[in-house]
């Protein structure tokens, strides 16, 4: 992208490594929905789920490295919200439950982050 859009900010760009992020994990979870339907779903499922877990390790070329070189703190939150509603989506088959813990649990991460950095 940044070889054609030679205009786009840092935060551009990491806005558009959140969403497609983003668009893996509303796949993993419109998976998990129709389990019901056929067992498949179980493991096509599984494929965004592990594709957004992947995605946002920060090296080079990933998404994840767009998103941690410019805020950290943006990058906490949404890491931790992406890899535990993947984690738990694959590990529990539903899809309502593990989106309520996981953006529990990325408020008291990022909150516990803050306290570190800041105090």
């Amino acid at each position: 992208l940044q070889r054609i859009f030679k205009d786009l900010t840092q935060k551009e760009l990491s806005q558009i490594a959140l969403r497609g992020q983003l668009a893996f994990l509303i796949i993993a979870i419109i998976s998990t929905l129709l389990i019901k339907l056929h067992p498949i779903f179980i493991e096509i499922a599984k494929i965004p789920a592990w594709l957004a877990i992947f995605n946002m390790l920060p090296f080079p070329n990933l998404n994840g490295s767009k998103m941690y070189f410019y805020e950290r703190l943006q990058y906490v939150f949404w890491l931790v919200l992406i890899v535990t509603t993947a984690l738990l989506l694959i590990l529990t088959k539903t899809a309502i439950i593990p989106i309520i813990i996981a953006i529990i649990f990325a408020f008291i991460i990022t909150t516990y982050y803050i306290y570190i950095r800041f105090s």
